[in-house]
């Protein structure tokens, strides 16, 4: 019993943080501070924009590539080829599952104040510093949680050798991944169709366009481009799938920390692209042996789409 106290209380954590998430709105803060309301032809930009065409041409080179890389990727799959070895050994991770299980419920009572703090925030009704104040929790927290994880698991089992050869590796993958991930969407949206569910954008997605104060938007983007992919990846890659990867095999273990990342950001409208992109993530690590490829991995991904919600939000 001792050895699992740790995530019976993890697991009250967890519980009490749904309960929360049930008692407040996903786009309440955005509502109360911004009243929320986006139009769907808002949206729409200048196709003769400048930035627009420039960012378009961009990805549109990225996607061809990706379906370049997928093409060569999979031919080489079902050939029997390996797609690329790297010298780096597999690094497991060399915590004992009560230590395992006490950095689980530190970092589950940590997220858990966080909501608790929201939920007070919210139910005072401070209107005008709400949002700010939740943006610095939710920077405090990424902060927080990456220094714990760092704190419980050494550097060289995470794995840090993050040279030109992965970078390359890196960004070929990511390529590959983006038809996936746009047929994945596809799917998605007609799925969430099919069962009536009403059209969102995603909580942070939401709250970024409807940001009025520039010091607002500045932490925000901090959070989604730097804080954000740190923490989520030391977490779901570095701990999780970690974890999972001495039990388990590496497809096993990506589906399960998948599914676990995809359900916790809250999209139903992205929920499948999101577990893909997860999975390219758990490969990337797999493949590097590298906590930092899947983090700038991350971190690409969210500045590429950020650029144009900084689009969209200009035209709003």
């Amino acid at each position: 019993m001792k050895k699992n106290i740790y995530i019976v209380l993890a697991i009250f954590c967890i519980l009490l943080m749904i309960l929360l998430q049930n008692a407040m709105s996903p786009t309440s803060l955005a509502d109360r501070d911004n009243e929320l309301k986006i139009d769907e032809k808002k949206l729409l930009l200048d196709p003769y924009n400048p930035i627009f065409i420039t960012l378009s041409l961009t990805y549109s080179i990225i996607f061809l590539a990706g379906i370049i890389n997928l093409s060569i990727f999979t031919t080489k799959k079902l050939s029997g080829i390996t797609i690329i070895k790297f010298k780096n050994k597999e690094k497991k991770l060399n915590l004992s599952q009560r230590k395992a299980s006490k950095l689980l419920f530190l970092i589950m009572i940590l997220i858990l104040a966080g909501y608790l703090l929201t939920f007070t925030v919210q139910s005072l009704r401070i209107y005008k510093e709400t949002t700010d104040f939740v943006l610095f929790i939710n920077i405090a927290l990424q902060i927080t949680i990456s220094l714990l994880i760092l704190n419980f698991i050494k550097a060289k089992d995470l794995g840090l050798d993050f040279g030109k050869k992965k970078l390359i590796f890196m960004l070929r993958v990511y390529s590959a991944t983006l038809p996936v991930v746009f047929m994945a969407l596809l799917l998605n949206n007609l799925l969430a169709k099919n069962l009536d569910l009403r059209y969102s954008l995603g909580p942070a997605v939401e709250l970024f366009l409807t940001l009025n104060n520039k010091i607002s938007t500045v932490i925000l983007i901090m959070q989604i481009v730097i804080f954000g992919p740190i923490a989520e990846e030391l977490f779901f890659r570095g701990f999780i799938y970690k974890i999972s990867r001495n039990k388990y095999s590496p497809l096993i273990s990506a589906i399960i920390v998948s599914l676990v990342f995809s359900l916790v950001h809250r999209a139903p409208f992205n929920l499948i692209g999101l577990f893909v992109l997860s999975i390219a993530l758990c490969y990337i690590y797999e493949k590097t042996q590298s906590i930092l490829a899947p983090i700038t991995f991350h971190a690409t991904h969210n500045i590429i789409s950020l650029s144009f919600l900084l689009l969209i939000k200009g035209f709003n």
